[in-house]
């Protein structure tokens, strides 16, 4: 009788603590990553140049996951949709995956973030959680930051000019990325030996075939270690999951929209609030690197 108490008063307690912390009832071992801690889990592994891949799993690519467009995805196939669920359900200790859960409540707000740049809300991170439960193919633990380049490079400017230097001086380089991307922003961030491989600048996805066999072909004419990085969208994640089965040897890096931000485009709503940063850091990086 008294272990029948104690159990039921377990189970009481296990509910409320439910009640009280619903992030628990989704991933009770949730451990998330700053910034700093993801670029520097990214720079250990290609330091000791361990096959890995950062994902950077947003809102959209979990609406694409449950078949709801996103961005320049106006129709959701049903290839691309199972395709993203895949993505998510790519696993493995030098698999970094991230998604958008920068909120105060769970501890993972940092300094620098606020409405409309990274700020999400508490009801937001939740759904997030919710929608990633059936495709992340085991329990949800380790979860690194979707912006960490993004942050540091308004917050930090020493930092991300480290870690892009950190990029910069692995000169077997594969950059994956919208067509128009100017040459020199190229060479800037990763040297005058970077293989380049353009994507359009919509809905990259309709043409991933193509792009697949480009990196692949590109990738295999180049010895030793190498560092993918992409910047095309969802795409891009798609891309690292066919191409992750595929490659050893690599470590796949999705810069994201910061990419965009040096070109000048203000595609993002971050870009647009943090444009006097973005600006003196592009200005640092054209005298340093």
């Amino acid at each position: 009788m008294i272990k029948k108490i104690m159990l039921l008063g377990s189970i009481g307690c296990f509910l409320l603590s439910h009640a009280d912390n619903p992030t628990m009832g989704l991933a009770p071992r949730l451990k998330i990553y700053n910034s700093r801690e993801t670029l520097s889990k990214i720079m250990d592994l290609i330091s000791h140049e361990q096959k890995g891949a950062y994902l950077r799993c947003g809102d959209g690519d979990l609406n694409l996951a449950h078949g709801k467009r996103s961005g320049s995805h106006s129709v959701v196939t049903p290839r691309l949709q199972f395709e993203m669920q895949e993505v998510f359900d790519l696993n493995g200790p030098t698999i970094l995956k991230s998604l958008p859960l920068t909120c105060k409540e769970l501890g993972s707000l940092e300094e620098g973030m606020f409405p409309g740049c990274h700020l999400r809300t508490y009801k937001d991170c939740l759904r997030f959680l919710k929608q990633a439960v059936p495709f992340w193919g085991t329990d949800i633990k380790d979860v690194y930051s979707a912006v960490a380049l993004h942050h540091v490079a308004t917050v930090d400017h020493n930092y991300c000019l480290e870690f892009l230097r950190f990029l910069k001086a692995h000169n077997s380089c594969v950059l994956v990325g919208n067509k128009e991307i100017p040459e020199h922003i190229k060479t800037l961030l990763f040297g005058a030996g970077c293989e380049f491989i353009p994507t359009p600048t919509k809905n990259a996805y309709a043409e991933i075939d193509a792009i697949e066999k480009q990196c692949l072909e590109a990738i295999n004419k180049k010895k030793g270690y190498k560092v993918i990085i992409l910047s095309t969208g969802n795409t891009g994640r798609i891309l690292q999951k066919r191409l992750w089965p595929k490659l050893d040897n690599v470590f796949l890096f999705d810069f994201g929209s910061l990419m965009d931000a040096l070109c000048g485009w203000e595609t993002r709503k971050w870009i647009r609030l943090n444009t006097s940063s973005l600006n003196s850091l592009k200005e640092i990086l054209i005298n340093s690197l």
